[in-house]
């Protein structure tokens, strides 16, 4: 068969590159903690259902907006929030983001 050599040792080849890609391939998985807003007035909200917030940790709201855990407590967090609320609204999501405030 002519040429036969040639098709079989690019399909060689090619499934060797995709088994090296596979080998070097770093699947990572990250858990990410999501939250609920239960409710939020101008420029503090409060927040349930993040477990293993910190203080002072920043976390992320709808359109980007960033917030500051200012108060743990049992039932939930008083967020200070790090700019305009106004859009924010009760069961609109929270996010820890696993970073501290920077001072």
């Amino acid at each position: 068969m002519s040429g036969g050599g040639t098709l079989r040792d690019v399909v060689r080849e090619t499934f060797a590159m995709i088994g090296r890609g596979v080998a070097e391939h770093r699947a990572e998985l990250r858990v990410t903690e999501i939250g609920e807003i239960t409710w939020v007035t101008s420029g503090i909200a409060r927040v349930r259902g993040l477990p293993g917030v910190r203080a002072e940790e920043l976390l992320r709201f709808r359109g980007g907006l960033l917030g500051i855990a200012a108060s743990l407590l049992p039932d939930g967090l008083g967020v200070i929030l790090l700019g305009d609320s106004t859009r924010l609204r009760a069961r609109d999501e929270a996010q820890r983001t696993g970073r501290a405030h920077p001072r």
